[in-house]
């Protein structure tokens, strides 16, 4: 399964409440996870138990921690926690899945951080606390609507073109950027400029509609 970046839109309003109460938030994020996608952990992992070769213990310790927090998400879901403030039916999300790592290496030449704006993209933002830490990579994080204004800026100065050219595997592994081993062919990296242009769009999105951003690594 791997670690996977996910970011959604939400309107200003909505933040300053996530901000002031952050059980808010996190009740949001929860009410979005897939059951059933949870439940195809466990069954991943038979699956892969049965079959006759070993399963890597990098990748098994991967998807057992994976297993853990989503039974700890949709636990903290199910308890009684009174009535949820927000409203959950219409959502704006895009997902980097495993490549957020390597798009922010390329965009900025680190592991995290950066020298300007493109290091909040996808690494950036202030947390909200995860008070009860339902969350196994680190809490929420957000981009009120005048950062992401400023991230999508920064993003359409970029050269979709450019990027590949960016791949040092040698020097992403040197960083310890996540999957950097996959670097070693660029042709694997092809689609990462068609991958960029829809993120960007994505902020460009958000920033024309006044939206703030939610950022979570789970």
């Amino acid at each position: 399964m791997g670690m996977q970046a996910g970011f959604e839109q939400v309107a200003p309003e909505m933040l300053e409440d996530f901000i002031r109460q952050p059980r808010d938030a996190y009740e949001y994020f929860l009410a979005g996870m897939n059951e059933q996608a949870a439940n195809a952990i466990p069954q991943l992992m038979e699956l892969l138990a049965s079959a006759k070769q070993d399963i890597p213990a990098e990748f098994k310790g991967q998807l057992e921690r994976g297993m853990d927090q989503y039974r700890a998400m949709l636990e903290t879901l199910r308890q009684p926690k009174g009535e949820t403030r927000v409203d959950v039916s219409d959502r704006t999300t895009f997902s980097l899945e495993k490549d957020w790592h390597g798009l922010h290496y390329v965009l900025n030449g680190t592991q995290e951080g950066g020298h300007d704006i493109l290091a909040e993209a996808i690494l950036g933002g202030k947390e909200i606390p995860d008070e009860e830490q339902v969350m196994g990579y680190g809490p929420l994080r957000y981009l009120d609507s005048q950062r992401v204004a400023l991230v999508a800026e920064a993003l359409a100065g970029v050269d979709p073109s450019s990027l590949l050219a960016k791949l040092d595997w040698h020097d992403a592994e040197a960083k310890q950027i996540y999957l950097a081993h996959t670097l070693s062919d660029k042709e694997d990296w092809a689609y990462l400029p068609e991958l960029f242009q829809q993120f960007r769009t994505f902020y460009s999105d958000a920033a024309k509609n006044g939206n703030a951003m939610l950022l979570s690594i789970t």
